[in-house]
């Protein structure tokens, strides 16, 4: 082989050398590009072992029935004798109150005193006839109706004067009268009080009662005993107010006379400027008011004596005008007046009621009876006009003269009725309003408490809301009671897809159970989370056992742990349109080495908790699922172990 021959060959080979050493260069790099623009991902071999799908969480423990203590009225707090944590026994003081009346006490007091003057004030108004003062203080309120009936009748009584005025005015003049026109018309006025007596008489029913005839006798016995009821109880009262009076001077002179007893037996010689500068007091006011000229004990004596008026004072035995034994006589006079006229009031009032249909009606026979008494004013005018026909002269003359006097008297007592009316109504009402105000006085009498606040239960302080020197307001709660023997709830926040996994009932576990004595925790209801509406829920549990309120407790409630063959971690599971799945890792050889894929398997999940989910899959369980990457990773895409 000649030398050149032998130069080409080593060229080629060399050249060759070259060209393969270039192009592995070249695959490698372009390998080792790519590899690092590839999905990095994280993988792990599938496991057995157990899962347990527990929901877990923790929340602070709550009394499930407190007992707000309240109170009906505003009052000044003195101290306070517990605090929260306390426990408490049935009746044990907590609260010590400043010993005076109520902010609604002292008000309604105030406002009834203001009633009641203005009621009187309304009473002695001389604007009012006496027959409305008695009404109004026998508590009598007619209808509407029925004033509208008086002023009717009041106004019928001017104009059937007015009528008779104006028809003997005529006789005077023409010197007779239309006869025929006048029967004719006493002839309808009579039609028309026999109609309106039938229609009275339709409306009302035979007493069973022996003593009034029909329910409207019975009614007016009963109102005419509620009158003299009033009027008795007035005087009663009156007397009462004058016999208190009257003791409280006798009452007084007795402190003063003891006084003076006591210290003339100590020492006379210094007793009158001592009882004097004790009678200057102004503490003893009211006793130096009452005292005789005399400072004396026996003039003090003689004055207690006289105003005493006992009998044995007197020749005759009997009390002394204006003493006190008078007075309790007057008053004892008075008290026996009224339980005679309640006695009274009371029988009418039963009869009364015994008249069941006619009471019913009552307001048939109302209207009845108004439409007679005007028939009745119409006819007795008409016949009066009648019997003045035959006049003449001097006595026609008279008789006109008295109709007219007639005439202004009506028309004053018209007039009067329009006043008294508005006053009987005004006063009625202010009497309603004075009643109730009495009532609500009453009612806080009633319910008026003393001078501290007792636990109403036993059991522990929840909440203290009042501080010594503060005010308890009425119906606001001043303390908090958890029951003795009564239960707590537990309220634990977790997501809607947790919720799905407990159910009602289920019984949780506490953690670090060995640090608590005999404790219970059920799942007694779930709902909406208020501080997340519609995306949290709110577990509520029931728990009872060695707890106490505002405790801290952590709990899990779920299924029982159970055995699985295949168990991956909660980030390895995807799922689209056609389901849940993984993604496992395959290899292929390449000639530079092992290239991985990313294959998609279609699972079933069969259990998950917080962390794990047991899954069933068409593989073996040695293979590796990846569980996250840096980047989107698609099913027959290749990618990148983590190193």
């Amino acid at each position: 082989m000649s030398e050149k021959t032998k130069n080409k060959r080593e060229w080629v080979k060399t050249a060759a050398i070259i060209f393969l050493s270039v192009m592995l260069v070249l695959t490698f790099f372009s390998q080792t590009i790519m590899n690092y623009s590839l999905p990095i991902v994280t993988a792990q071999y599938i496991n057995s072992g157990q899962i347990s799908a527990k929901v877990r969480g923790s929340g602070k423990i709550e009394s499930a029935d407190l007992y707000n203590v309240q109170i009906p009225e505003t009052r000044d707090i003195q101290s306070i004798e517990v605090k929260k944590g306390d426990k408490v026994e049935k009746d044990q003081v907590m609260i010590h109150l400043q010993d005076k009346e109520s902010d609604e006490l002292k008000k309604a007091k105030e406002e009834l005193e203001t009633l009641q003057v203005e009621y009187k004030k309304a009473l002695l108004d001389g604007g009012i006839s006496d027959f409305v003062y008695y009404d109004a203080v026998a508590g009598k309120e007619d209808s509407t109706d029925g004033y509208r009936a008086k002023i009717k009748a009041a106004k019928a009584r001017v104009e059937n004067l007015d009528a008779q005025i104006l028809a003997l005015k005529n006789q005077q003049l023409t010197g007779s009268y239309d006869e025929a026109s006048l029967d004719a018309k006493i002839a309808n006025a009579q039609t028309a009080m026999s109609n309106a007596q039938a229609k009275m008489e339709g409306s009302n029913v035979t007493a069973p009662s022996t003593t009034y005839a029909n329910a409207n006798e019975a009614k007016a016995a009963m109102d005419n005993a509620a009158r003299a009821m009033e009027a008795a109880k007035i005087t009663r009262d009156n007397a009462q107010v004058s016999m208190n009076e009257r003791y409280d001077v006798i009452s007084n002179l007795q402190t003063a006379y003891n006084k003076r007893v006591s210290l003339d037996t100590a020492d006379s010689t210094t007793a009158d400027t001592l009882f004097d500068d004790w009678l200057s007091d102004p503490a003893n006011a009211s006793i130096n008011a009452a005292m005789p000229t005399g400072h004396d004990a026996a003039s003090i004596k003689s004055e207690i004596d006289n105003l005493n008026g006992t009998p044995a004072t007197t020749p005759t035995g009997t009390p002394s005008a204006g003493s006190y034994h008078e007075l309790v006589d007057s008053y004892n006079t008075a008290q026996a007046a009224y339980e005679a006229a309640y006695k009274l009031y009371a029988d009418a009032a039963a009869a009364y009621n015994s008249f069941g249909a006619a009471s019913s009606s009552q307001g048939a026979y109302n209207s009845a009876k108004s439409e007679y008494d005007n028939a009745k004013s119409n006819y007795d005018n008409l016949v009066q006009m009648k019997a003045n026909a035959t006049l003449s002269g001097k006595d026609l003359e008279n008789k006109i003269a008295q109709l007219e006097n007639e005439k202004t008297k009506a028309s004053t007592d018209l007039e009067q009725l329009l006043k008294d009316i508005p006053g009987e109504i005004e006063l009625n009402s202010t009497a309603r309003v004075l009643k109730e105000k009495q009532e609500e006085l009453q009612k806080l009498l009633d319910n008026a408490i003393g001078a501290t606040i007792d636990a109403p239960i036993a059991g522990t302080i929840v909440d203290v809301n009042v501080v010594s020197g503060g005010k308890a307001e009425a119906n606001a709660t001043v303390v908090t009671i958890q029951p003795e023997n009564k239960g707590f709830t537990l309220s634990v926040p977790v997501t809607a897809e947790q919720a799905k996994k407990v159910s009602v009932g289920s019984i949780a576990e506490v953690q670090n159970s060995w640090y608590y004595n005999d404790i219970t925790v059920e799942l007694k209801k779930i709902q909406n989370d208020p501080a997340n509406p519609g995306k949290s829920k709110l577990l509520v549990f029931d728990v009872s056992g060695d707890v106490s309120a505002g405790q801290e407790l952590s709990i899990s409630v779920g299924s029982k742990s159970q055995g699985y063959d295949m168990i991956v971690p909660n980030s390895a599971i995807r799922s689209d349109n056609n389901g849940k799945f993984i993604l496992i890792v395959e290899s292929k050889s390449s000639p530079i080495g092992n290239r991985y894929y990313a294959s998609r398997v279609d699972i079933e999940v069969l259990a998950e908790d917080d962390t794990s989910t047991a899954i069933s899959a068409p593989i073996d369980s040695w293979q590796y699922v990846i569980t996250a990457a840096n980047k989107p990773v698609e099913a027959g895409k290749q990618v990148r172990l983590q190193d």
